[in-house]
């Protein structure tokens, strides 16, 4: 009976290599390979891209088509998707404020790890983007302000060369009363 295991064994280790040759080998150094299968964080910027191909109208029925979506079932997905448009869509259609709101109006957090992830950034983002818009918005006034300044320190400037030429002119002009006396 040894004679037949110890024959039957090099056979059993080769059909047990051969079956494990289909496992591949998964580096835990690197992240997981991430599939979309129509949901999630990849699916959305996908959508998104579609839009930049877009002509000015097309855009506007998209975003009419994915506002009534919403209207009809403003569930996670919707929210978040009509959100992304909203926050990096053209400037017909993008309104960072309402974004906000739609992101702030998601609850509970997604179940998905990406559109998690997703909320977050795009949270991220139209914050700095309203810091921006503000940033700006104050340094057009300062400007406004400051060329509004300036020209008034030219008409003074102005001024003032106007009444240096007329000393001048003054002074230049021969003394016609005070040379007979």
């Amino acid at each position: 009976m040894n004679k037949i295991i110890f024959s039957t064994a090099p056979a059993i280790a080769i059909i047990l290599l051969t079956a494990c040759s289909e496992f591949q080998y998964y580096s835990s150094t690197g992240g997981a390979p991430v599939t979309s299968k129509g949901y999630g964080a990849d699916y959305r910027l996908t959508q998104l891209h579609e839009t930049r191909a877009m002509t000015p109208e097309e855009r506007v029925v998209t975003y009419e088509l994915w506002e009534q979506e919403y209207l009809n079932n403003p569930d996670t997905s919707n929210r978040l998707t009509l959100a992304l448009l909203l926050a990096t869509g053209n400037d017909s259609i993008r309104d960072l404020p309402r974004a906000l709101k739609l992101l702030e109006g998601i609850y509970p957090e997604p179940d998905d790890a990406s559109d998690r992830e997703l909320v977050i950034l795009l949270k991220q983002y139209i914050h700095e983007q309203l810091h921006a818009d503000t940033t700006t918005k104050d340094l057009k006034a300062l400007i406004i302000k400051k060329n509004k300044l300036i020209k008034e320190l030219e008409q003074q400037q102005q001024a003032l060369t106007n009444i240096e030429q007329n000393i001048q002119q003054r002074e230049n002009q021969p003394e016609a009363g005070n040379g007979k006396q």
